[in-house]
C-alpha cells in the first residue's frame, strides 16, 4: 500500500526548526512503517517558507533512513507550483503556458468540431482548470496574463481574430 501526497507544515524558530523537522521525520516513517506504508525518501522534498527579502543558509539537512530529502526552489502539489517565497510567478507562467497551447489545440479542433463541442472541450480543459487554480492565486497581479490567454483561446473558438 502507498500513501500519495503526504504534506507536513512545521512552524518553529531558526534555532529549533532543524530539530523539530528530524523529531517530526522520525516520527512519520515510524507511523508508516507501522501501518505498512512505503515512504519514499528519494521522493520526498522539503521547502522552507520565508519572505523573498529573507536569505536562508543552505544549513537544514533532513533524510529519511540515511537518505538525504531533495530541497527544491518549490515543488508541485495537487497540480499547483508553490515555491518557498509562496509566490504564484512560477504557477503563472505554467498556467500561461499550457493556455497558449490549448489555443494550438482549438485552432485545430475548429475545423473539425462546431462550436456546441468545442465549448465542451473548453469548459472541461481550460476552464475547469482555470476555476481550480484561480481559488488560490485570484488577487494576484499577474492574473491577467491568464485572462489574456484564456480571451485568446475564446477567441479562437469563435473564430473572432
Amino acid at each position: 500500500m502507498y500513501a500519495d501526497d503526504t504534506s507536513i507544515i512545521i512552524a518553529d524558530t531558526d534555532s529549533n526548526l532543524q530539530a523539530t523537522a528530524s523529531h517530526t521525520l522520525e516520527q512519520l516513517h515510524e507511523w508508516f512503517t507501522s501501518n505498512g506504508l512505503l515512504l519514499i525518501a528519494r521522493k520526498t522534498n522539503f521547502l522552507i517558507f520565508h519572505p523573498k527579502q529573507k536569505i536562508i543558509e543552505p544549513q537544514y539537512d533532513s533524510s529519511i533512513n540515511n537518505t538525504d530529502l531533495q530541497h527544491p526552489a518549490s515543488v508541485k502539489f495537487l497540480g499547483l507550483d508553490i515555491d518557498e517565497n509562496l509566490s504564484w510567478a512560477e504557477a503563472f507562467t505554467n498556467i500561461v503556458s499550457k493556455l497558449n497551447r490549448s489555443c494550438y489545440l482549438f485552432r485545430s479542433l475548429g475545423d473539425l468540431l462546431d462550436f456546441d463541442t468545442l465549448n465542451i472541450v473548453y469548459f472541461s480543459e481550460i476552464e475547469s482548470r482555470l476555476r481550480y487554480e484561480i481559488l488560490l492565486w485570484g488577487i494576484s497581479g499577474s492574473a491577467g496574463k491568464a485572462l489574456v490567454a484564456q480571451k485568446r483561446i475564446i477567441r479562437t473558438m469563435a473564430k473572432v481574430h
